[in-house]
């Protein structure tokens, strides 16, 4: 396959290419994660006396915390060693990871393995990923980063039912020992992704600069923010429809409408950024989908609101997910990308790890009284907070005018 790419002619091709590899590669490696909401309600079930809602809960927040955490070391090493070694770590951290939870018996030993070893491999394999593409265009820079970040929307509706069904058939350790398989395709696609080039890393002075950026400290705490209820709908809408009367399949549904959603809004928001501006974009994007939660989670007890909800939520908050590499380009610019998208990927690290827990904690607390209300209410807020700061400490410092594609 890799010949016959090679043969292609014309820069633009290539870079099609490119953007299709990347789409595979993200479809293997977060469409896996995206299904960990079905786990941990299975979860609830195998280490029910043994394990809070918020322990198991922490499993996937370890998971996505990795790999923002370990962005900061492994976006660097993407720009050094090449995308091609730090991909087939991530590939082998990956598979690992899965095969060793297959047989876990305990809830620390899926940390570890589940976790933080899966989530290390994502951190490996993500950044020259989604920094691939962005090389190879300027003006539909937004579109084709949609296009092939919408791959993990994808994975996730794909993977969410397969999960589900896999899990009722042959149980959870072989459904993990299949899922390892198709995270292993992920390396099957590197070489594609691994033949663009990358900028020099840069000097420590390189790096200063850009950490003294105004809009560095903005993106950060716009994704410490959004962060922190970014992944609460994803891992609680199945227990969720669970408590108003619905099937274990249904909640399993709706993870897979919301991750075909958030495929679909990379793309769209992704195209439409192009047009009205990256970071305008990048702020509506990210206001909508805190307002959704306040607006049609909240007060939804039947089906087909949470089904709209599903859609509106993971569409928005998908275009937050593609634009945030974008909107990174428009501010520092291709040198050292994936070195820059690791160092602000790493801020939502920490909300990752204590974003959905937290949901876990308050729902522990309050369900009896209140149900999933204070849950919902600490989701949206959140993200609708990521958008303020978007608004103040990203777009302003960009450009005061409000009225300007930026």
């Amino acid at each position: 396959m890799v010949s016959l790419i090679r043969r292609c002619s014309g820069t633009c091709t290539y870079g099609w290419v490119v953007v299709f590899a990347s789409f595979l590669a993200l479809f293997a490696m977060y469409g896996v994660q995206y299904t960990y909401g079905v786990f941990q309600q299975q979860y609830q079930d195998i280490y029910r006396g043994r394990a809070t809602t918020t322990g198991l809960a922490f499993i996937g927040s370890v998971s996505f915390a990795a790999l923002g955490l370990f962005g900061l070391f492994t976006g660097r090493l993407g720009d050094w060693l090449g995308y091609r070694v730090t991909m087939s770590i991530g590939t082998l951290l990956m598979c690992l990871a899965l095969l060793l939870a297959s047989w876990a018996s305990e809830v620390w030993h899926l940390y570890l393995t589940q976790g933080l070893m899966f989530g290390l491999g994502t951190s490996f394999a993500f950044y020259p990923v989604v920094s691939a593409p962005a090389r190879w265009f300027d003006r539909r820079r937004g579109f084709v980063t949609g296009i092939a970040m919408s791959g993990s929307g994808l994975g996730g509706m794909a993977l969410a039912p397969i999960t589900r069904k896999l899990i009722d058939v042959v149980g959870v350790a072989w459904t993990l020992r299949c899922l390892a398989a198709v995270a292993e395709q992920a390396i099957d696609v590197q070489d594609v992704d691994a033949t663009t080039v990358s900028a020099p890393v840069g000097s420590r002075q390189w790096l200063w600069t850009r950490i003294k950026h105004p809009a560095f400290l903005g993106l950060w705490i716009t994704n410490i923010f959004g962060s922190l209820g970014y992944l609460v709908p994803f891992y609680y809408i199945p227990s969720y429809a669970a408590s108003v009367g619905y099937s274990k399949t249904d909640g399993a549904m709706l993870v897979g409408i919301m991750n075909g959603a958030s495929a679909l809004g990379r793309i769209g928001l992704g195209w439409a950024a192009d047009y009205v501006g990256r970071i305008n974009m990048y702020v509506g994007s990210v206001a909508a989908g805190g307002l959704v939660c306040l607006a049609i989670w909240l007060p939804s007890t039947g089906m087909a609101p949470l089904v709209v909800f599903s859609l509106l939520y993971g569409m928005f908050m998908g275009g937050f997910a593609a634009l945030t590499p974008v909107v990174i380009t428009v501010v520092f610019g291709m040198d050292g990308l994936s070195t820059i998208i690791g160092m602000i990927f790493a801020s939502s690290g920490v909300s990752n790890l204590i974003g959905s827990p937290i949901a876990g904690a308050i729902l522990d607390a309050t369900k009896e009284q209140h149900g999933y209300m204070l849950l919902i209410l600490y989701a949206g807020i959140m993200v609708l907070c990521g958008a303020i700061m978007a608004a103040l400490l990203v777009r302003q410092k960009m450009t005061r005018h409000w009225l300007v594609r930026i």
